[in-house]
């Protein structure tokens, strides 16, 4: 078996469906992973900018816990900038696998890869919409 041919005989149809299916769960996992990272990472953020926000009027070093205040709101927005790039690419790997599995001919397959378009789309809103709360919450902090 050579390195382009992984196969001695070619899949069936439920292995093709099979490998597409372990891809998009793999892609599933990921998005979960990183809505997780999102979220540790903003609720530390917050946490340390309230205990500073409070704490800064108490220390002898206040101008410069107010200068590390200020940048809070960049570095937050920051991470999420790179966590919500992940996410972007793990939605479009599974858009991608979603063409291949409609370019595969496998006619006596009769299980979907996932729900319908609607129920696809509102799925995805925690992916999009979570990485954008905490950015609009940023932005009112850098603003206020």
């Amino acid at each position: 078996m050579s390195p382009s041919e992984p196969f001695a005989t070619p899949p069936s149809e439920y292995e093709k469906y099979r490998i597409l299916r372990e891809k998009w769960t793999h892609e599933d996992n990921l998005i979960n992973h990183r809505l997780s990272w999102l979220l540790f990472s903003q609720s530390i953020l917050f946490a340390a900018y309230a205990v500073l926000l409070t704490a800064a009027k108490d220390i002898p070093q206040s101008d410069r816990i107010d200068r590390l205040i200020g940048l809070f709101p960049f570095i937050g927005g920051f991470t999420i900038a790179l966590i919500s790039a992940t996410i972007l690419a793990a939605l479009l790997a599974q858009q991608e696998l979603g063409t291949q599995i409609l370019k595969q001919e496998l006619p006596n397959v009769e299980w979907p890869i996932s729900s319908s378009t609607i129920i696809a789309t509102l799925r995805n809103f925690a992916a999009g919409g979570l990485p954008l709360v905490f950015m609009i919450a940023w932005i009112v902090v850098a603003v206020v």
